[in-house]
């Protein structure tokens, strides 16, 4: 690879799952082709404004960790914008931005006619000279409501965002209803509202946009007037943001300072109902919600918007609950467990950490029916656990027994006299080994009660045989003798006849059949079960 094509600075970025903090994003950035610490200086800022709260790891040279500091935007994007068929959509980049920022927000938005100089305004408030962009026609230049998230330069742990709105009356867009909502989105969005005008602040200019009143209904004001003097000559306006502030009106100076004091001062964090404190993630819902509620045909209400904000955050929240129960039990158990104690102790270990998570992410949940829909899922998961936990114990037994089985001879090779002891020797030795093998499982028990039920039946089995055998070798007794004392009698008959060649031969047969009956008679009629087995 040649060195042309390390000109261009270039940074790789993989997004990745903290395994030690589920809230955690872990950023791998590896830089490539950078002499020195031109990365450091030139290339990486760009990247850090956009993330949060994450663990950033840096390839230069030398791996370090850095815990990033609170968000720093270095510019606004559009919040809220105008689609194509003229519709309101929230910008997906924008909510990723909210959606990292755990601190509780100062929002602070501004409204007012075009050309009147907010965008100006809010980026003093940024502490910068560009940002917002300034328009000089009669068309407004900010589109829609776009947001610029800042720590807050008073309230340490807090985030400043501060939304600047189009301008109200743009010639080009004709249709009053974008002004209505842009408006009405300003006013619900925010926890201080700037109207900026120029001149006498004209009420008419106000109540003509005519508000849905449903929107604006039970705010209460905390009014305060600033007037500013006009900042340079009217010709140098265009160029205001290239301006430092000795080259602005003393004055104006002075009373944008007083204007900045005042805001972070005296703005609080954003609530709602309920005295709830609104977090990045909570404000780009509430967006969403109100942008939806709009594209509906709906008038955008706050009580509305807090119902489906707990909708919406509760259920979020069931889900990563779910999730984290499902990642922590995977990691402290690997399945399957030699004993159900084992998987339950993690079971509840897990449970108590999920619905701490839940409970620390939940929002309005007065009844409980998120929290119990949780429990419904965690129980699902804790069922297919014990489910797959049982499936793998009897697999792994079912393939033990299998393998031990293999040892065995083949079943003709008991089939035989004398081949019954040899089984059971060898069944011996078979429980033996299943026993003595660790890793069964909670299934194993199963097993040993099916082997012990097969134990009992083999001896039951030997049991009947025996006493079927002894009633058989006794009923042949008894026919044994019954001929042999048929005999006798044949002999004593040939006798008092004079047979006596004919009694000597019965006589050896009567002998013979003798000899048969004294084994049996010493052994109590088992000799031939003990040939048999």
């Amino acid at each position: 690879m040649g060195d042309d094509c390390f000109k261009t600075p270039i940074i790789f970025m993989s997004c990745l799952p903290d395994p030690q903090d589920p809230e955690t994003t872990l950023v791998l950035l590896d830089s490539e082709g950078f002499e020195g610490d031109m990365a450091k200086e030139t290339f990486l800022p760009e990247f850090v404004w956009c993330v949060r709260d994450v663990d950033l790891v840096m390839t230069f040279g030398n791996i370090q960790l850095v815990r990033s500091e609170p968000v720093v935007m270095q510019a606004p994007i559009c919040l809220i914008e105008n689609s194509t068929k003229n519709e309101l959509v929230t910008n997906q980049q924008a909510l990723n931005i909210l959606s990292s920022i755990k601190q509780p927000v100062v929002v602070v938005s501004i409204v007012g006619m075009y050309r009147t100089g907010k965008s100006y305004l809010m980026n003093r408030l940024a502490g910068m000279r560009k940002g917002f962009s300034l328009g000089s026609t009669i068309q407004s230049e900010t589109k829609g409501i776009w947001i610029w998230c800042v720590p807050h330069p008073e309230k340490k742990g807090h985030t400043l965002v501060l939304l600047d709105t189009e301008g109200l009356g743009d010639v080009e867009k004709g249709d009053q209803r974008n002004d209505h909502w842009i408006f009405a989105l300003a006013v619900l969005l925010s926890s201080t509202l700037v109207y900026n005008s120029t001149g006498t602040i004209n009420n008419d200019a106000v109540l003509k946009l005519e508000y849905p009143a449903q929107v604006l209904h039970g705010f209460v004001w905390n009014r305060k007037c600033f007037v500013f003097d006009q900042p340079v000559q009217k010709e140098k306006l265009k160029i205001i943001d290239t301006l430092d502030d000795t080259e602005l009106d003393a004055n104006f100076v002075k009373q944008a300072t007083e204007f900045c004091t005042h805001v972070f001062n005296n703005s609080q964090a954003k609530t709602i109902k309920g005295g709830i404190t609104v977090t990045g993630r909570l404000l780009g819902n509430l967006a969403v919600t109100y942008v939806d509620s709009i594209r509906s045909g709906q008038v955008p209400c706050l009580e509305n918007a807090v119902v489906a904000l707990a909708q919406i955050e509760n259920s979020s929240a069931v889900e990563k609950a779910t999730s984290l129960y499902r990642q922590l039990l995977k990691e402290r158990v690997v399945l399957h467990t030699e004993t159900q104690e084992e998987l339950s102790q993690a079971h509840e270990g897990c449970l108590k950490e999920a619905l701490e998570h839940f409970m620390n992410h939940s929002f309005k949940d007065e009844d409980q029916r998120y929290q119990k829909i949780l429990m419904e899922h965690i129980k699902e998961e804790y069922k297919m656990i014990c489910q797959t936990n049982e499936s793998l114990s009897q697999n792994f037994c079912t393939a033990l027994l299998l393998q031990l089985e293999e040892s065995m001879e083949p079943e003709e090779f008991y089939m035989r006299p004398g081949g019954y002891l040899d089984f059971k020797t060898d069944m011996e030795k078979f429980v033996q080994m299943y026993r003595s093998t660790p890793g069964k499982g909670i299934k194993n028990a199963v097993m040993e009660r099916r082997l012990k039920d097969q134990q009992e039946a083999q001896r039951e089995n030997e049991r009947q045989l025996r006493e079927k055998l002894d009633r058989d070798c006794r009923a042949a007794l008894q026919e044994h003798n019954r001929v042999l004392d048929q005999k006798l009698r044949e002999q004593n008959a040939l006798l008092r006849e004079g047979f006596n060649k004919e009694s000597e031969k019965l006589q050896a047969e009567i002998n013979r059949l003798r000899e048969m009956t004294r084994p049996q008679e010493r052994s109590g009629g088992g000799g031939k079960l003990s040939y048999i087995l």
